[in-house]
């Protein structure tokens, strides 16, 4: 079928080091790959190889999604300590800039 059904047949999925290893091989799939497979039933009555290849593309789905969602998690975080930062200058900048503008106004 694909870049997956290769790396199965390369890699043993069902001991820690051979999953480690078609887990780093697998980063490279196409999306839409990983997608086809993962639609499947494992327990559809599929053959071995096609079942692992399922399992393989689930698991990878999931790294990506978890990547994903560390990455809006930081890039939240950052934009959230910028606001604190602004909101702090302009608190300090307003509060000398404001009364200043008043006894101008004032005169």
């Amino acid at each position: 079928m694909g870049q997956i059904e290769d790396i199965i047949k390369h890699h043993d999925v069902f001991t820690q080091d051979g999953f480690e290893r078609a887990m780093r091989e697998v980063k490279h799939v196409p999306e839409g790959e990983l997608h086809h497979l993962a639609a499947y039933s494992p327990s559809g009555g599929y053959g071995k190889p096609f079942q692992k290849a399922i399992a393989l593309a689930r698991a990878e789905l999931g790294r990506r999604a978890a990547a994903e969602q560390r990455k809006l998690i930081r890039i939240t975080a950052v934009v959230g300590f910028l606001g604190v930062v602004v909101g702090a200058v302009l608190q300090s900048v307003l509060a000398v800039v404001v009364p200043v503008i008043l006894s101008s106004v004032g005169q």
